[in-house]
């Protein structure tokens, strides 16, 4: 049953949209809401605000060619202002949620230990990106799940790349030169 954008979702594709699905079914799934599109290239994204697990994000989707390529969740605090303990906390809210139903795995990566038992001071520092990962098997999607700081700014995002995104990437790191 598709009412808001608070639905519940199929375990394949992007919110209730199979991978290659068109912009015209997205917008068939509630003929209500507006998109905010960018063009860039030949990807077209499709950003609209929403919830995930009670936390404001942006949800986008992007696709390639007229077809859903990847989406994503940016996480977007209503103050603007992301401080790394509301960071980590809406890290852990995500990913028990993720945990409960994905094989996800941790794949954090630490530029200074020192702090390794304090999250918050080390996300708040830069010491730390935490990242989570996996394939879900149904349908060979990419699941990544990031909380990072650059430049004095908290990011945190989840990503599902389409099994075409993957190939993409793959081919296209085999042409660079490292």
């Amino acid at each position: 049953l598709l009412c808001s954008q608070n639905h519940v979702y199929s375990q394949e594709g992007f919110r209730g949209l199979n991978w290659g699905s068109t912009p015209s079914q997205l917008k068939l799934q509630d003929r209500n809401l507006e998109y905010e599109i960018i063009q860039d290239g030949d990807l077209t994204f499709y950003g609209i605000s929403g919830y995930l697990s009670g936390i404001d994000v942006l949800i986008n989707y992007v696709f390639k060619d007229g077809k859903l390529y990847c989406g994503s969740y940016l996480m977007q605090p209503e103050s603007n202002i992301y401080f790394s303990s509301d960071a980590v906390n809406d890290y852990r809210i995500i990913s028990t949620n993720l945990k409960e139903r994905y094989n996800m795995w941790d794949d954090h990566t630490w530029y200074n230990t020192s702090e390794r038992d304090d999250l918050e001071l080390s996300l708040g520092q830069g010491y730390v990106d935490l990242k989570e990962r996996c394939t879900r098997e149904s349908d060979k999607t990419v699941i990544h799940h990031d909380l990072y700081k650059r430049n004095n700014t908290i990011n945190h995002i989840l990503w599902y790349y389409s099994p075409m995104f993957v190939l993409d990437r793959l081919e296209g790191n085999k042409s660079e030169d490292y």
